[in-house]
């Protein structure tokens, strides 16, 4: 949207049966809304979240830990994110109910916090689904957390606590995914 002073911007509407409410802001490099939060990357690289779960007038606050870094991508699924800094540190948090934080365990996570092994791997990009995420290396290969499925047929389905390998797929640009499927 344009703002009144001629410049660009974001101006989102949230409504409900009992509130309504605006929220304008500068113009942003990405905004994610899921699971009850959305999350505001602005283009310095700063990453904000609102939480809609409680009320529709909570305020817009700095993500811990990452208000001190600068934040090149976000990803999120149902209630899971990711974010990717411009040294291509992989930061994780959120619920991690099908391990798809890759932190080898399925404890929620309620700060961001450092992925070695995603950062090891050279994650350049992130996607989510809804209780998946496909995370692209710096070399081109792609790498899955969470709920993945396995067989042919599409009916059977695995836990990823950990980063895998998705075997046969190289030279990956960009990936989209839904709840059963994705493209690269």
């Amino acid at each position: 949207s344009t703002g009144m002073d001629g410049s660009n911007g974001l101006v989102l509407f949230f409504n409900d049966t009992h509130y309504g409410a605006s929220l304008e802001l500068p113009p942003q490099k990405q905004v994610l809304c899921t699971g009850g939060t959305a999350l505001f990357l602005s283009k310095e690289g700063i990453l904000s979240s609102k939480d809609f779960s409680a009320t529709i007038h909570s305020p817009l606050v700095k993500v811990p830990i990452l208000s001190q870094l600068k934040v090149e991508m976000v990803a999120a699924s149902s209630h899971s994110y990711f974010a990717i800094t411009d040294e291509r540190k992989v930061y994780g948090w959120g619920r991690n109910l099908y391990g798809e934080l890759g932190f080898k365990h399925t404890d929620s996570i309620t700060n961001p916090s450092l992925n070695k092994e995603l950062t090891r791997l050279k994650i350049r990009s992130v996607y989510g689904g809804e209780d998946t995420f496909l995370h692209v290396s710096e070399d081109g290969l792609l790498f899955g957390t969470g709920i993945m499925c396995t067989g042919g047929s599409g009916d059977i389905y695995e836990r990823f606590g950990h980063p895998f390998r998705i075997k046969g797929v190289r030279n990956v640009a960009f990936a989209a995914l839904g709840k059963r499927h994705f493209i690269t």
